[in-house]
C-alpha cells in the first residue's frame, strides 16, 4: 500500500496540490486483533489503534476511522483547519 500511495502522489496533476491522509473503514468488523504485513513480517493490531498504526506505516497522518455504517459513526482525527 505504501508503494501504491508513493506512485499515486507521483502522478502529474496539472499544478493541483494534492494533501494525502488515510481514513481507516470498517473497524467494526474486526471483533478481535487482526493481523496485517509489513515487508513480509505478520503483525496483530487491536482495533482500537489499529487506524493509527497503520497510517503510521503508510507514512500518512490518519484523518478519519469508521466504526459503523453511518455517518456518525465516523471519527474524525484531524484538525480540518489544518489540512486546508
Amino acid at each position: 500500500m505504501r508503494q501504491a500511495i508513493a506512485r499515486d502522489l507521483a502522478l502529474d496533476r496539472g499544478g493541483i496540490t494534492v494533501r494525502a491522509g488515510l481514513a481507516v473503514t470498517c473497524l467494526d468488523q474486526a471483533e478481535d486483533a487482526f493481523a496485517i504485513t509489513d515487508h513480509g513480517k505478520a503483525t496483530r493490531l487491536d482495533p482500537a489503534e489499529a487506524a493509527s498504526e497503520i497510517a503510521d506505516l503508510a507514512g500518512l497522518p490518519l484523518w478519519a476511522e469508521s466504526w459503523g455504517p453511518r455517518r456518525g459513526d465516523v471519527r474524525l482525527c484531524m484538525d480540518v483547519a489544518a489540512a486546508a
